[in-house]
């Protein structure tokens, strides 16, 4: 038994040789590694997804390669190429210097926007790149189009009032430096200077979840955003660290805060439209304790057919957000 044993002990050397083979197969070369972190372009957790699928998936466009075979989608790959015909022609002649630059943009980086995605396996460097200029060029071109009022009352068709949300969706997302860059080569030539972050300001009002405009903040912060989702993660932070006096053990739901005689009031004010406030009646007397009832003032939130789907993508994406340190 002892001597059969030994038969089949491989040789120190072969074995740190097929080890440190299998591990560098794992690994693969530096240079191909884009990034240490999860991908941050996904399908959603199974946890949340299946409470409401329909909340994940796009209904109108394909954004990124995510959903790029899903059949419902495929009929609006023609108006696609309309939009970003549009966007390239208004950028001045001559056409195809403008669309090489977007392409030799985005080809220096594929790998690493490769690297973004938890799955884009499907598609080789050509393709990859070739949906990254499309979609971005499409992106840039609705928006435009939305700051023209083009989709606005009558004008607004019944599918086209999905497309805003679609590009909100987690797994329906290009990395935000893809769309800086195409920015940069396209929307410069004939707009005026304006950051990325204020260009797609007409975007994410349809993707606001209260009765005020979206506070863009200082401009020192527009750094490092992942996608559009997460610089809308990014507008709903509060801009300072914020302090409670009360220990999270002592959250209560607003029915038991309503049945303890709290009082609710709608705030326009607040710096952060997620603060709330809680504010003591002036009368403190032990005598007149029954009138001492604190009012918790906070943002209106708007409940629309839209509100569900913006929250569960909102949701999903913070379980893996990396805070900056």
């Amino acid at each position: 038994m002892l001597q059969m044993e030994n038969m089949d002990m491989k040789p120190r050397d072969e074995i740190v040789h097929e080890a440190y083979r299998g591990l560098l197969d794992c690994v693969g070369e530096k240079k191909k590694v884009a990034n240490k972190f999860s991908p941050f372009i996904y399908m959603a957790p199974s946890t949340l997804r299946n409470l409401s699928t329909s909340s994940f998936m796009p209904r109108v466009v394909s954004i990124g390669p995510l959903h790029r075979k899903d059949e419902n989608l495929q009929q609006f790959e023609v108006r696609k190429a309309a939009f970003v015909h549009d966007l390239l022609s208004r950028s001045g002649p001559p056409l195809t210097q403008t669309l090489t630059a977007c392409v030799l943009k985005v080809a220096s980086i594929i790998e690493i926007i490769r690297g973004c995605y938890a799955d884009s396996k499907s598609y080789n460097d050509v393709e990859l790149a070739k949906m990254m200029v499309m979609d971005a060029c499409f992106i840039l071109e609705f928006i435009h189009d939305i700051k023209m009022k083009k989709f606005s009352g009558t004008n607004l068709r019944l599918q086209d009032q999905y497309i805003p949300y679609d590009l909100v969706l987690l797994e329906n997302q290009i990395p935000f430096f893809v769309l800086e860059g195409i920015y940069g080569c396209i929307i410069y030539k004939f707009e005026e200077r304006l950051p990325l972050t204020d260009f797609i300001q007409p975007l994410l009002k349809y993707a606001n979840l209260f009765q005020r405009k979206i506070k863009v903040g200082d401009r020192s912060s527009y750094t490092n955003h992942d996608h559009i989702l997460g610089y809308l993660h990014h507008c709903y932070q509060p801009r300072n660290e914020i302090s409670s006096g009360f220990p999270c053990s002592t959250i209560h739901s607003v029915i038991e805060l309503d049945r303890a005689g709290v009082i609710f009031k709608p705030t326009h004010d607040a710096e952060w439209p997620l603060a709330m406030e809680v504010k003591m009646s002036r009368f403190c007397s032990s005598l007149f304790w029954f009138l001492n009832k604190p009012t918790l003032t906070m943002s209106t939130l708007c409940i629309d057919d839209f509100t569900e789907l913006v929250l569960r993508n909102l949701i999903a994406y913070e379980q893996s957000y990396v805070v900056d340190p």
